[in-house]
């Protein structure tokens, strides 16, 4: 088995920068971390130094976060030290289609601390509304970086999901690539409802401070939800089949072809059966769905202006319609501030 390493490409985000060279996580320009629970508003959305970017936006009625890998690595970071319980997720364009369709989902997607954008599908539609994202923050990219970071903190981690042995695996791999890291323990994602308790329980008297629930989504979201109170891990993070690649089940695409955005057809080669719906279907579906949204938007933003200007003799303007929380409407009016 090849053990990754931090001079390999898998360590390296998709612009090719090594992260794991800046130890130094922080943030900048971005709003205090919401409380687990709270509802997005696309309120929040403001613009970056560059017009294009902002650290915001919306995407099929989905909050996304637009963060760079090291913004991500800090939030996490900060939330796995303080007092206040964080969940996390990613969001590809397969995880959009199914909120679509999933009202469940797409509410516990509302309801977390940050929602990371992952994918050039996700990039790809941004970009045709205007929006440049900053970074494909995924978590297969990210889990050495988080990892070297918690090791130089003293922050313990959790692994749960995979087939049986696949976490704990990855967790050797990790162990060896990090000797100062700890691992608080690991558990397959094979556990019935009767198992919960246990599994829990475990969890809880890891000590751990962060928790990676690989479960697939939506599964891993709405365990997360329906649990999470009874979790003590302060942040939680969901991360879909990361352990796989971790632990030598499965190898990531070349880097040249996570650097185009085709990840996700070496996916499609080495699991034909089991991803075939999910892209060849899945990503014209998404990209069908975005163009409608922002056509619909675009129709009401429209008619804005004749309702401004619509003003009655008393000078008062008779009702606006709601805008839509979306990216299309927010951007039209943060553009028309400028």
């Amino acid at each position: 088995m090849l053990t990754p390493s931090l001079s390999t490409p898998a360590f390296r985000s998709a612009s090719g920068s090594n992260l794991a060279a800046n130890p130094s996580w922080q943030p900048t320009n971005h709003p205090e971390r919401l409380p687990v629970g709270s509802a997005r508003s696309h309120a929040t959305v403001t613009p970056l130094a560059n017009p294009e970017e902002w650290n915001s936006f919306r995407m099929l009625g989905i909050h996304v976060d637009n963060f760079s890998m090291s913004e991500a690595i800090g939030t996490i970071l900060r939330a796995a030290s303080g007092n206040a319980a964080a969940s996390f997720a990613f969001v590809n364009a397969d995880c959009l289609n199914i909120a679509s369709n999933d009202k469940a989902y797409a509410a516990i997607l509302a309801r977390q601390t940050r929602v990371f954008a992952d994918g050039s599908g996700i990039a790809l539609a941004a970009r045709l509304r205007g929006i440049t994202v900053r970074e494909n923050i995924n978590g297969t990219d990210m889990f050495p970086l988080l990892c070297a970071a918690a090791a130089e903190r003293g922050l313990r981690i959790f692994l749960l999901g995979g087939r049986p042995d696949i976490a704990g695996r990855a967790a050797a791999n990790m162990a060896e690539e990090f000797p100062d890291l700890c691992i608080a323990g690991t558990h397959d994602g094979y556990f019935d409802a009767s198992q919960e308790a246990a599994v829990i329980s475990m969890i809880n008297q890891s000590g751990a401070d962060i928790l990676l629930v690989g479960l697939g989504a939506p599964r891993q979201e709405k365990w997360i939800a329906a649990h999470r109170a009874s979790l003590s891990p302060k942040a939680i993070m969901a991360v879909g089949g990361l352990f796989d690649y971790y632990s030598g089940r499965v190898w990531r695409a070349p880097v040249v072809m996570r650097r185009s955005g085709f990840e996700w057809v070496w996916r499609l080669m080495q699991e034909p059966a089991r991803l075939w719906r999910r892209y060849i279907l899945g990503n014209p579906r998404f990209l069908a769905r975005c163009l409608l949204e922002q056509l619909s938007e675009a129709r009401r933003v429209r008619n804005v202006p004749g309702l401004i200007r619509n003003f009655d003799r008393h000078g008062r303007s008779p009702q606006l319609p709601e805008l839509p929380a979306s990216t299309s409407s927010v951007t039209y009016v943060m553009r028309g501030q400028s």
